[in-house]
């Protein structure tokens, strides 16, 4: 039979391993939750130097907002720009004032933006057939672009200039298309009387613009795009960012 005091010794040891072990599950939560914590502090440090790495394709980049249309683009900064609008609207009842302008890169091509003059042209079609033959407008290829506040586009490359301009070779072009006819597909694109205005409907008026890219301004080009293969010159520096000048359009 215990005694009072055995039975006492035995309390003080049973109340002891409680202690040690309230201690070790403590020092155990303590442990998990530090590194819990840890590792959520490394991860969000991970996440923000991941974001802080995904810069911006436009970092640098200079913006151009038309007044008429209501858009932007981004350009290079190393590109300038040329303001040849129509302003003087004063000169007879078939001057329209438009606005044009170029992005014109380093080499002397450039992206392209005019407004189309005949504001009462919804189509997209150019006449030919009659005084002079309907070009053959070869499709490279068709992508499609969502543009922000405007809705889907597609982008156009062309294997030729797509209205046989002397001093060009390829061409690539924004595009939404007023119906079936000037709807384009990859190859071969001739009609017996229109070629397509590649083009875009204006958000601010009747009418259409452009933006498109070119080498050409009246006819004379700095770049001589006929001693470069296709490929080449879709994969060149100059024409990758003038892609991305496109690809920059928003509302």
């Amino acid at each position: 039979m215990k005694t009072m005091r055995q039975q006492g010794f035995a309390t003080a040891e049973g109340l002891l391993v409680v202690v040690v072990l309230l201690i070790l599950g403590f020092t155990g939560w303590f442990v998990w939750h530090s590194q819990k914590d840890a590792s959520k502090t490394l991860n969000t440090t991970n996440t923000q130097t991941g974001a802080a790495n995904k810069t911006s394709p436009y970092a640098g980049w200079k913006t151009f907002t038309s007044t008429a249309e209501k858009f932007s683009i981004r350009y290079p900064a190393n590109w300038t720009e040329d303001n040849w609008s129509v302003t003087d609207c004063a000169n007879g009842p078939d001057q329209q004032c438009v606005e044009s302008y170029d992005f014109i890169a380093p080499n002397g091509l450039r992206v392209r933006y005019n407004q189309l003059v005949d504001t009462t042209k919804a189509d997209d079609r150019i006449g030919c057939g009659t005084q002079s033959a309907c070009e053959d407008q070869k499709v490279l290829s068709i992508d499609a672009l969502n543009v922000p506040n405007y809705g889907p586009v597609d982008l156009v490359k062309t294997a030729m200039d797509a209205y046989d301009y002397p001093d060009n070779c390829f061409g690539m072009y924004l595009h939404l298309p007023a119906g079936a006819q000037t709807t384009p597909v990859v190859g071969s694109n001739q009609y017996t009387d229109h070629m397509i205005q590649f083009s875009l409907p204006s958000t601010s008026r009747d009418g259409r613009y452009m933006l498109w890219l070119t080498n050409t301004k009246a006819g004379n080009g700095s770049f001589d795009c006929h001693k470069i293969s296709q490929t080449n010159f879709f994969s060149s520096p100059t024409v990758v960012e003038a892609q991305k000048v496109l690809e920059s359009l928003h509302y």
